[in-house]
């Protein structure tokens, strides 16, 4: 056998896997179909069940305020799939009472256990380091202890110095409370 040839067989020829990669999405024409129907389709899919107005907060204020540089929004895809989500309202003159809020924030099952929700996290909190109020984090009842790897998201929290400052029932649903981390 000459020694400058590989010897391949089916189990060793594999399909090429595409690692999930971050993006920061901006509103433009080119990403306005991504955001209007396969962000949105995400959205109601991870969020909806948890945020019944998802829809009109979605339209009309995420969008418009992204439009505006007012909100940010980074998503993790592989190909065209995405796998996790990050939704920041920056502290600005038409928010200028409230604190920066990392409003929405999701991994899929898959894309766990990589590292890409710490990489994202860092992002948001990085986006907000500088402003004197802190960032926020609101989080449902059902998500506050959902479990990946006997890990949960109240702890994945306190990892980055987020504590709880307050718990607000009926917040966005009757009989359910959502749950205030501040850093």
């Amino acid at each position: 056998m000459n020694s400058r040839y590989v010897q391949y067989n089916k189990s060793t020829l594999r399909e090429p896997t595409i690692k999930p990669q971050i993006h920061k999405i901006n509103y433009t024409k080119r990403t306005e179909k991504f955001l209007q129907n396969n962000l949105f389709e995400f959205m109601i899919k991870y969020f909806g069940e948890h945020y019944p107005n998802i829809t009109e907060w979605y339209f009309n204020k995420v969008l418009q305020d992204v439009r505006e540089s007012l909100r940010s929004i980074y998503v993790i895809k592989r190909s065209d799939e995405i796998l996790g989500v990050a939704i920041i309202r920056k502290s600005v003159s038409k928010y200028h009472t409230k604190n920066p809020k990392i409003c929405s924030f999701y991994i899929c099952d898959e894309a766990r256990n990589q590292g890409l929700g710490n990489e994202l996290f860092k992002i948001c909190i990085r986006e907000h380091t500088c402003h004197k109020k802190g960032i926020i984090i609101t989080v449902p009842e059902e998500r506050l202890y959902e479990e990946q790897d006997k890990k949960c998201f109240k702890d994945f929290l306190k990892k980055y110095g987020f504590r709880k400052v307050n718990e607000e029932l009926d917040k966005y649903r009757p009989e359910k409370t959502e749950y205030i981390f501040k850093r």
